[in-house]
């Protein structure tokens, strides 16, 4: 901007008193300048921090997925804990239900769990609800999905209310069951379910899936279509039905299936908090570490 101005000023022919002038005018479009300039510098500066964590929780995913090259890289990418959790605490399971349906949830200070204000979606129920009653006694508010238990939306307590849909990516029926017992049965999209209870933009504590692979269509779908929904989760427990007594790694084996999502899961700032055996399959808990 100097340099151009004095070149302005040095190719004026004109009386020395005419370039006076001229010289404090240029001078003062200089000021002019230099001032507009620290103006916009200050207005970048004020952008909250904030604002600039939302882009980059939103925006598409920039994530470099390594090839699945063996059966103990698999295991370790579900097994080994990437961040630690002083003070887990279990809901659900014996006495009152099956082993299988404890889960864990993170109670650290830094995710900020307020029993008197804490949500939980969990999907799975399998007639079993000691998991939803148990963190309902906890002080959260629980919606909880099952389509394949015959049982038709009902408010089984004052924190816990019942919907017979089940997860997917699309709106709409799908075969879904577990064992020998599969139907076409009513299912729908977690942003979709998350909207129809009054809770799209809020916090959700915590997401427990024991779906029979239908967890594929979720991690699909949150992390395709709706990262501005999963950024508000704080946690996501999970049983992963990836044969772990199925060694191959074949192009065709559900360990591949997984593999890119467990690796996507991590660039969109998720961590394996917790991880335990689940027979065949492992129970996880992904924990999103960021301010609550």
């Amino acid at each position: 901007m100097c340099s151009s101005l004095w070149l302005i000023y040095r190719s004026l022919n004109v009386t020395q008193i005419l370039k006076c002038v001229v010289c404090v005018l240029l001078v003062l479009a200089l000021i002019n300048y230099m001032e507009e300039s620290k103006a916009k510098r200050l207005m970048l500066d004020r952008v909250p921090q904030q604002a600039t964590e939302t882009r980059l929780l939103d925006g598409p995913l920039n994530c470099n997925v390594p090839a699945l090259k063996s059966y103990s890289q698999f295991v370790r990418a579900i097994k080994n804990t990437e961040v630690h959790c002083d003070h887990p605490k279990k809901f659900g399971g014996p006495p009152k239900g099956e082993p299988g349906a404890v889960k864990i949830l993170c109670l650290d200070d830094r995710f900020r769990i307020d029993p008197s204000n804490c949500t939980v979606f969990s999907f799975g129920i399998n007639g079993d609800f000691s998991f939803e009653d148990s963190i309902a006694n906890y002080g959260c508010q629980v919606f909880a999905y099952d389509p394949t238990m015959g049982v038709e939306d009902h408010q089984r307590s004052e924190k816990v209310k019942f919907f017979a849909t089940g997860i997917s990516n699309y709106n709409g029926t799908k075969l879904v069951g577990m064992g020998k017992s599969w139907a076409n049965q009513k299912v729908d999209r977690f942003e979709n379910l998350v909207k129809a209870v009054g809770m799209e933009g809020k916090i959700i504590d915590l997401v427990k899936l024991d779906v029979e692979l239908s967890e594929l269509d979720f991690l699909q779908d949150m992390l395709f279509n709706s990262r501005h929904v999963l950024k508000n989760i704080k946690q996501i427990a999970m049983e992963i039905h990836s044969n772990l007594s199925k060694k191959s790694v074949g192009q065709l084996s559900s360990h591949q299936v997984f593999w890119p999502y467990l690796n996507m899961m991590r660039c969109a700032g998720f961590k394996i908090i917790t991880s335990r055996s689940g027979g065949i399959w492992r129970e996880v808990v992904w924990a999103q570490e960021r301010e609550w």
